[in-house]
């Protein structure tokens, strides 16, 4: 993310049909997911995605289902 703050991707392409994803962790709400949010997409951040990525590493190496709750990977900026 640093040094430059702004989105990879220009908010004319960002519209409601459109599935947003960014691997940034910090700041959570990246003005790319800010902007996908205000057009209407579907948004995962940095930390669902981390969370998704672990859980699924957790069965693929355990073999076990990892509990988790949906609601605690989501937040609102």
């Amino acid at each position: 993310m640093l040094p430059d703050r702004g989105s990879p991707i220009p908010e004319a392409l960002l519209h409601r049909d459109v599935w947003v994803a960014d691997a940034v962790y910090t700041p959570l709400w990246t003005p790319l997911l800010l902007a996908a949010k205000t057009k209407g997409c579907e948004i995962m951040t940095g930390r669902e995605l981390a969370i998704h990525q672990a859980a699924d590493a957790f069965e693929l190496f355990t073999g076990l289902t990892p509990r988790s709750s949906r609601s605690e990977m989501h937040s609102t900026p």
